[in-house]
């Protein structure tokens, strides 16, 4: 092979690699993963009351991590999210969500669909 054909197929190589480390290094990074995958995927280290069949959170036995995979949830607004409910000792419907700081109208809209509050017969939004 001549040296040409050498550094060709170097900097192939090189390219692939890298596009492969993008790939994989999004997966490990937390880049979006659909939530119901998200959820189905965390099963081992959930309690069943937090999630069920229907694939939402429920917001009084959620913990930081789960409530982060409700898209538009932060570290800061899961956080906040917990503190609200020790506070209140638990949420007795979704639509408290907006007494959270950092929750207004635009984004209860967002994420009202992925939550919900075990054993309430009032609809959350589905």
């Amino acid at each position: 092979m001549k040296k040409q054909q050498w550094i060709l197929l170097g900097i192939t190589a090189v390219f692939l690699c890298l596009i492969i480390g993008i790939f994989v290094g999004r997966n490990l990074t937390g880049a979006y993963i659909p939530i119901e995958k998200a959820i189905a995927s965390d099963s081992t280290e959930t309690n069943n009351t937090t999630q069920q069949q229907d694939g939402r959170i429920d917001l009084n036995t959620a913990t930081l991590q789960q409530l982060q995979l409700i898209p538009g949830v932060g570290e800061v607004i899961a956080q906040r999210i917990l503190d609200y409910r020790t506070e209140q000792g638990g949420f007795q419907a979704v639509e408290e969500l907006l007494n959270v700081s950092g929750i207004g109208e635009k984004k209860f809209e967002q994420i009202k669909q992925y939550v919900k509050i075990a054993d309430s017969t009032e609809n959350s939004g589905s």
